[in-house]
């Protein structure tokens, strides 16, 4: 990463969600890659992302103040069928807006060290699901140091594999 500061913000405080948070999650949700491989649905318009937000435990990845991903733990994970999880285990769903993808930005580098403080506060373990074809998430959690638990069949509101 450059000189660029990266920081990490609520993704909603109290139940109430930022103008700026909900914009960028309107803007994900058209994104072609983020819902398709992500639990983000897709199309959303402002009310339909405030209330995505509402109901959901997680924080936004800010670029010198501007918000341009997210960090979402599923307190209830459901990998699919055959993959026994551990006590205490969140799904950690992660993207990060187009313009700014091959940035590092869920690196070691930029904001992984907060996300795993964050992280560490609300659960004992993350899960981290990643599809057979996506090499760069394949690649960010062998070098954050997940255990591969197994693989499965995965079907979900828009994607199976």
């Amino acid at each position: 990463m450059g000189p660029h500061v990266v920081t990490l913000s609520p993704l909603n405080e109290g139940g109430l969600v930022a103008d700026d948070v909900v914009a960028m999650v309107v803007e994900a949700s058209f994104d072609p890659e983020i819902p398709s491989m992500n639990d983000l649905p897709r199309g959303l318009d402002a009310a339909r992302a405030r209330q995505f937000c509402t109901g959901r435990e997680g924080v936004i990845l800010r670029l010198d103040g501007e918000p341009v991903g997210a960090a979402i733990a599923q307190l209830d994970p459901w990998p699919g069928d055959g993959v026994e999880l551990p006590a205490g285990c969140v799904e950690l769903d992660e993207w990060v807006l187009a313009p700014f993808r091959g940035l590092g930005l869920l690196g070691k580098r930029g904001a992984w060290p907060l996300i795993a403080a964050w992280l560490a506060g609300l659960a004992d373990h993350a899960l981290a699901v990643t599809w057979t074809h996506n090499y760069a998430a394949q690649s960010l959690v062998r070098s954050r140091g997940y255990r591969h638990l197994g693989s499965t069949y995965w079907t979900g509101p828009v994607s199976a594999g």
